[in-house]
């Protein structure tokens, strides 16, 4: 509007995971309200999440976002509010599933254009990013409209892309320090969780550090993983239990209790953490025949949480405080308690202690062992 611009159009990307499920409908009242407010802003297609923010290498889902966006291919509507409704109706059961829908095909994305991408979900965001610009990152060759593409952040240290914000510059965080001191570690998690154990715990940092090796095992191809709510909790065991002796610390994300969470299946959720229980058995009863130490946390909660104080299905993450539980056969050590009301960052402070590693100056994180 500053600029002057008037041809200003919308391709929304729906949620219905880390809000009510069918919440789209308020949003897209409250957007159209405020681009009738300043006279500028119209949506011209939606698709949810499940196409346009994949991270899961399921291209093929991927591609149907773009070929909405691009094309006009999708289900036609006349406008944002009816096409959510009339989703409803063909059987999309959550904003996350709505198939694609095009209310306008002659304002899709062309040639000359310029493409703003709204989503500081790196790992979200990178595909449908890669599809646009034809990257190396993306299997399919696609006939990808030329256009200036501008990312929200940094999706991925290869995409050389303009970029709106960039992410601070963190130094000196757990895995740096722990390389630093010459010992070994090993990432391992499934797909969905690979870049959580890897590039975020790195500060987003996509090359691993020295002596920093890693384990991804390939998320099983389901719709939904209350489909499959074991995912590859027991495949992901298998691969670890062998390479425990080896290295001086272990990251590992069990994906279960928080995807099969967003599914708001409450006994695909209870499956889910049942299998995860038995799997984090075995693998501390490994950890402790070797005399180290397991702590067992979460960065939210899901899970214990199903239902809102209506009754209806919540797939969204909690806000309720998560635990904190240390493991380990060192009788001096358990006669030791742990500090209540910490933070995540202070399992930095905590592990470092454990591997007797001095804390970096610049670290403010307090150890939690009392």
């Amino acid at each position: 509007k500053q600029n002057k611009l008037k041809k200003v159009y919308v391709h929304a990307i729906l949620d219905g995971r880390d809000v009510p499920e069918r919440s789209a409908l308020k949003f897209i009242q409250e957007f159209n309200e405020k681009a009738r407010e300043i006279g500028v802003g119209e949506i011209v297609s939606l698709n949810g999440r499940y196409y346009g923010m994949d991270r899961d290498q399921n291209w093929d889902r991927t591609v149907k976002a773009f070929n909405l966006m691009v094309q006009g291919k999708g289900f036609v509507s006349s406008s944002a509010e009816s096409a959510i409704l009339e989703a409803y109706e063909r059987g999309d059961a959550t904003d996350y599933y709505i198939s694609p829908i095009i209310l306008d095909r002659s304002k899709t994305i062309k040639d000359g254009d310029s493409l703003i991408f709204f989503n500081f979900r790196t790992d979200r965001a990178r595909q449908l990013t890669a599809m646009f610009n034809q990257l190396r990152y993306c299997p399919m060759e696609l006939d990808a409209p030329k256009i200036y593409f501008v990312c929200m952040t940094r999706y991925d240290e290869e995409f050389n892309l303009p970029i709106a914000f960039m992410q601070e510059k963190v130094e000196n965080n757990l895995g740096e320090v722990i390389s630093n001191a010459k010992l070994k570690q090993l990432r391992i998690a499934e797909t969905e969780k690979y870049a959580h154990v890897t590039f975020f715990f790195n500060s987003q940092k996509e090359e691993p550090y020295e002596n920093e090796y890693r384990i991804m095992v390939p998320s099983p191809k389901v719709k939904s993983y209350d489909l499959q709510p074991e995912m590859c909790a027991y495949e992901v065991t298998e691969k670890l239990l062998p390479q425990i002796e080896k290295y001086d610390f272990i990251l590992l994300n069990f994906a279960n209790p928080d995807l099969v969470g967003h599914s708001g299946v409450f006994e695909a959720v209870m499956q889910a953490c049942a299998v995860v229980d038995e799997c984090v058995g075995r693998i501390v009863d490994e950890v402790l025949k070797y005399d180290g130490v397991v702590l067992l946390t979460a960065d939210h909660g899901n899970a214990e949480e199903m239902c809102y104080e209506n009754n209806e299905p919540r797939p969204a993450h909690s806000l309720n405080p998560t635990q904190f539980i240390l493991i380990s056969n060192d009788q001096e050590l358990n006669k030791k308690k742990l500090k209540s009301g910490g933070g995540l960052v202070d399992i930095t402070a905590t592990v470092l202690e454990l591997l007797d590693i001095k804390k970096p100056k610049k670290m403010t994180s307090e150890n939690l062992i009392l």
